[in-house]
């Protein structure tokens, strides 16, 4: 089992204020090539209301460069959407 975490900013074109995000997921290895997790994270600007979300799923690995992701959540702040992942990852060697 993990517990990993990410803080970071970033800036886009026209808009004057920086965008501030955070991120912290714990995964379990169930199986080899299977895996769980719980993810929680969420985005923010200065004088807006920030968004969190919530999210499980379950990550299978094919091959090393093949990979699907399913993930069912919601967000935590009032007044925005359930979501429903699926993530096929396809690594392309250079």
């Amino acid at each position: 089992s993990n517990l990993t975490y990410n803080l970071g900013g970033y800036w886009e074109k026209g808009i004057k204020e920086s965008l501030y995000f955070y991120t912290t997921a714990y995964t379990y290895t169930l199986l080899d090539n299977l895996v769980s997790y719980i993810e929680l994270y969420g985005d923010f600007q200065k004088r807006q209301i920030a968004n969190h979300l919530l999210d499980v799923g379950v990550t299978y690995t094919f091959k090393p460069n093949l990979e699907l992701d399913v993930a069912v959540g919601r967000s935590i702040t009032e007044g925005q959407d359930f979501l429903v992942n699926f993530v096929l990852v396809i690594g392309i060697p250079m």
